[in-house]
This record gives structure tokens, sequence and C-alpha cells, in this order.
């Protein structure tokens, strides 16, 4: 048995030098969300003048199903509101982290050919697999030690028990997603389909707390987030879930290393579909080539955008009595104003789903690099294809997913908020207010171009400057950052429709920024050499 795990060690030391920034990354990016949060929730309990509101808002079915049942009776401690609204979307974010950990260093690089190349050295069948899994561990561990005692220390209201509690409940989640990559990884053949699955499954547990939440408690036990959610953080602080939580880590794990040890090198449990005796319209040329294998990703996001915009509007019935809880969020909303607080908050609510549909707009931009590190780009254009062309195929796809996810945006907020709220604004205001980011979508689609053209290793540097615009424009007014901070954003740049008046100066230039420094983008990736 010994020998199946030989030289694992060294295994870690490959991947860590291989993935060390990554990893930091992650850590320093969950750190900050996990600790940072803390004093903005605790400004909003401070000033509330009733904290029975605040508490009876969330008991609305459709906060629950966005974010979790709420265990408190009439008032929150800084505790109990911090779990409530963060322990959910903080999971998911750590169960995310680790599926790009883990099917980074398992099906991706068995499916570039690395795990061969290590094979061939003196290491065992499964040190691979337990390298990954044991960096995925200790990313998971120091992650919860730190936000822990961040929350401890931050808050002398949070006592380091129920900080103790909130972190492992997010990061055992985090690591039962690692096991489970790792079993998707000895099941399919490719790497698409297993981060696919992963993200299915992790959207699916969502799914399971949110409907068991609201109306059948059993489907939230048998979702591993409904189940952290049965801790009753900083309430009663129940223990018994994560002895489920361990076992179905136990499980999942050990089914991983037993497939692995008995399947052959770039096999799967699953084999991979046969093809069609003839190709379909889709792979007719490169357009469309591009399109399909961007196909499955696309209808998964703009199910997630359309159904977490509904959940947006599902809140607009009791707005009012939630901002008027707390002094804090009525400085974030102008109550005395001319606009009433559903308008403010849809400008609010734009700026964030704004952001989130920029990232698939980005990700089917950047498969273009991912082609190009397994190769498949160098089989295609030893073809008489060209360059531009190529390139225009994923950048044409990226373009329009941003249009039309913005509106479907719109369509969720619209659709699902009239039934909550019967004054609410039209649907024809709510599609201007989304479609007025969509140039700031493109300009920041501009950057990634000009990165995958220029200097493509550092392409994901876009996706940080994205994490910025959310910290600077969601988070600005209510930590009070400069003015010019937003100024240097596109996000921060939009009109906030239908609190402003349409102006088309900020667009237009935003839209010519697109287009220089897509056209430099497009020039550089003539010129350059393919990165393999």
């Amino acid at each position: 048995m010994k020998h199946l795990f030989y030289n694992t060690g060294s295994i870690i030391g490959f991947i860590l030098k291989k993935d060390k920034i990554k990893i930091l990354i992650w850590i320093i990016a969950l750190i900050a969300y996990g600790v940072g949060f803390v004093p903005v929730f605790q400004g909003i309990l401070d000033t509330s003048s009733n904290s029975q509101v605040l508490v009876d808002t969330m008991k609305n079915p459709a906060m629950i199903a966005m974010i979790g049942p709420v265990f408190v009776e009439d008032s929150y401690t800084i505790g109990s509101i911090y779990a409530n609204y963060m322990m959910v979307f903080s999971a998911l974010i750590a169960g995310a982290m680790n599926i790009f950990i883990v099917s980074s260093n398992t099906r991706k690089d068995e499916e570039l050919g690395r795990t061969e190349l290590l094979r061939a050295l003196p290491v065992g069948r499964l040190s691979n697999l337990s390298a990954s899994l044991i960096i995925a561990f200790f990313a998971n561990l120091i992650l919860l030690l730190a936000t822990a005692i961040g929350m401890y220390f931050i808050s002398p209201d949070i006592y380091l028990k129920g900080a103790i509690i909130f972190s492992a409940g997010i990061y055992g989640y985090g690591f039962l997603f690692a096991c489970i990559v790792s079993l998707l990884g000895e099941i399919f053949t490719n790497n698409r389909a297993v981060m696919g699955a992963g993200f299915f499954l992790l959207f699916l547990s969502y799914i399971l707390r949110a409907v068991g939440d609201v109306s059948m408690e059993a489907l939230s036990l048998v979702s591993p987030l409904g189940l952290v959610t049965r801790t009753e953080n900083f309430v009663n602080d129940y223990i018994w879930p994560f002895w489920i939580l361990l076992l179905e880590i136990i499980l999942v794990a050990l089914l991983s290393f037993f497939f692995a040890k008995n399947r052959d090198l770039g096999s799967g449990l699953i084999p991979e579909r046969k093809g069609k005796s003839s190709a379909s319209v889709f792979l007719s040329g490169i357009k469309t080539f591009a399109f399909r294998i961007n196909r499955s990703g696309f209808l998964i996001w703009a199910l997630v955008i359309f159904i977490f915009s509904g959940m947006y509007g599902s809140v607009f019935g009791d707005l009012e009595n939630y901002i008027n809880s707390s002094d804090l969020l009525k400085n974030m909303f102008n109550v005395q104003g001319v606009h009433s607080l559903t308008e403010q908050f849809i400008s609010l609510l734009m700026v964030i789903m704004a952001i989130i549909t920029t990232i698939p707009s980005l990700a089917f931009l950047h498969r273009i690099i991912s082609e190009e590190h397994k190769g498949l780009s160098e089989e295609i254009l030893t073809k008489p294809v060209s360059r531009y062309e190529y390139l225009f195929s994923f950048f044409i796809i990226s373009i329009c997913t941003a249009f039309i996810l913005q509106v479907l945006v719109a369509l969720g907020f619209w659709s699902v908020g009239r039934i909550y709220l019967e004054n609410i604004p039209t649907l024809e205001i709510f599609i201007k207010a989304a479609l007025l980011y969509v140039p700031a979508i493109w300009l920041m689609i501009g950057v990634s171009t000009f990165l995958i053209g220029i200097t493509p290793r550092f392409a994901w540097l876009n996706y940080i400057f994205l994490c910025y615009n959310f910290v600077i424009v969601y988070l600005g007014d209510m930590l009070d950052f400069p003015d010019i901070l937003g100024d240097l954003t596109p996000f921060g740049n939009v009109v906030s429709y239908p609190l402003e008046e349409i102006t088309w100066g900020a667009s237009i230039l935003m839209t010519v920024l697109f287009i220089l420094l897509s056209a430099a983008g497009f020039i550089g990736y003539r010129k350059r050499d393919l990165m393999n």
C-alpha cells in the first residue's frame, strides 16, 4: 500500500511551485472577504433602531431561499447576523476555490499530459491525487484558522467558538467539494466535464437548500450546504452537522482513491461519447465551432443569472421596512429623496449583477487561452484559418453574452419583483438600467482581449481588476472610499439610472476604449507566438 503514495511530498512541492501564486491569491482574497465584512454588519447592527425588523425581514421566504434560515427569535447579535448573511455565499465561494484547485492538478494535468510525465518518475499511482487533496486540505485549514482568528479579534462581540464553527462550516463544505471534484476527475475523461459537473453540483446544493429551507427541510439536510447552516451558528452552535460532513468527505475521498487505483491513465469511468457520423451545423465553421464549445456554459450561466435576479427581485416587497430599520442602511439610500427606495435599490442591484454578468463574458473569451494551453489552437491555426477570425469567434460570443445576460437580469428583476411589489417600475426602466452597463462590461472584455493578444500569461489579472471594481463600487459608499477610486473603474462611471438622467458621454468613451484595446489585442494576437 505504501508504494501507491511514494514521493507524495515531492509532488506537493511541485504543485506548490506551479500554483503558489494562485493559491496565495485565493487565500488572501477569502480571508479579506470573510473578515472584512464584519465591521459592515457591526455598523448595521449598531445603527439599527429596531433589530426585530431586521429579523422579521430575513424570515421572509424569499430571503430564506436566498441566504438561509434565521435561527434567532427577536434580535440579532453581530455573530448571528453575520452568519445568517454570509455563511451560504462564503461556502459557495470556498467550494468554487476547491473546484479550481483540485481539478487543475488532477484531471487537467492528466489531460495535458503532465501526469503521464510524473508517472514516468518514481512516484506512486495515487501520489498525485493525494498531493492535490493534501494541498486543498491545508489551504482550507489556513483559511479556517485565519478567518476565525480575524473575526475574533476584529469584533469584541464575536466569541472564538462561534467564529471557529462559522469558518469550519464554510471550509469544511469547501473541502468536501475538493473531494467531490477528485471523484469527478475519475469519472469523466476531460477537465471541462469535471468543471461543469462540479459547478452543477455546487449550484444543485444551493437550490436543494433553498427549496428545503422554505418548504421541505429534508432537502436541506440532503444538501451539504443546508447541513452547514444547521449548525445554527452564534445561536446554538451545534456540532452534529460536522460529523455528517466528515463522513461524506471520507466516503467521497475513499471512492476517489479506489477508482484512481484501478483505472488506466487518461481514461474515466464514463467513456467519452462517440461523435456523430456527420458534423452538425455548429461544427461547420470556426465561428459556430467556438459557440458549440461554449454552448453548455452559456445555458448554465443564463439560468443562474435569471434565478439570482429573480431572487433579488423577490425582496422588493419588504424593502422599505428593512432599510428603515438601520441608520447605516438609511445612509446608503436617500430615504427622503425624490426617488423611491425601490428605484435606488434597483440602481444598486444593477451594478452587482453587471459585475456578475462580466464573469461569464470574460470566461468565454479566456477559453481561447485554455485551448492554446492544450495545443488545440495550434491544430486549428495550422489550417487555412486566420488568427483574426479565430480570436473573433470567441470575442463575438463574449460580446453577445454580455448583452443577452443583461437583458435576462432585467427580466428576472421585473418578472419576479412584480409578484411581490404592486407599484414596481416598468420593464422598460429595468432594461434601460441593465443595458447601460453593457459598455462597462465591453470595456472589461477589451482589457482581456488586449492582455490575450499582448501578454496572455497575465490575462487572469483582469479578474483581479473585476474584484477591485466590486469592492470599490459596491462598498465604496459604505466604507467611505475616496470618489477617485470609483472613477478609475468602468462600473463606477455608469449612469445610475433611474436615479440619474441618461447621458452618453461615459458610455461613448468606454466604447471607444473598448474598440482601441480590442484592436490592439487582435494585432498582438496576430503577431505573437502561441504559448506552447
